[in-house]
């Protein structure tokens, strides 16, 4: 029965990480994609302006981040760490922020949690151009 027990427990691992894997493919295709498309004018920085993109999540080791660079290349990173920490909010955060290169940066970024709640926010030179926010386990924020 122990035997039983521990492959069911090994199959299952396997599926979640599999299912992990699959949806980090997926945004990273998304990233891909997004990154040859044009933004409009108005919502793309033009160069030399300031990007900042923050990430915030209730947990401080997050499953994976993307965004588009300031050379507009996709850019993504397994199990982020969010160094800061709000006493007020109780969220973790961490802000990236870059001068554009070119003037079609695409403003394409996702956090997905290994809490409960995640959320990105993107702003130009101070103005927030796009933002989300989801509350479930595991969720992803997508702004874009």
């Amino acid at each position: 029965m122990n035997y039983i027990a521990a492959r069911i427990r090994t199959v299952l691992t396997a599926a979640l990480l599999t299912a992990a894997l699959l949806t980090a493919a997926l945004l990273t295709a998304a990233l891909l994609t997004a990154a040859l498309l044009t933004a409009h004018a108005d919502a793309a920085p033009r160069v030399g302006h300031i990007v900042e993109i923050t990430f915030s999540s209730d947990s401080r080791e997050n499953v994976a981040a993307g965004w588009i660079d300031s050379a507009n290349r996709p850019r993504t990173q397994q199990k982020p760490i969010l160094p800061s920490f709000d006493d007020k909010t109780r969220l973790w955060s961490s802000t990236l922020t870059y001068s554009t290169r070119t003037p079609t940066t695409a403003f394409v970024v996702y956090l997905q949690t290994s809490g409960s709640h995640a959320s990105c926010e993107v702003a130009v030179d101070g103005a927030v151009k796009t933002r989300n926010t989801v509350n479930r386990r595991r969720g992803i924020a997508v702004c874009g």
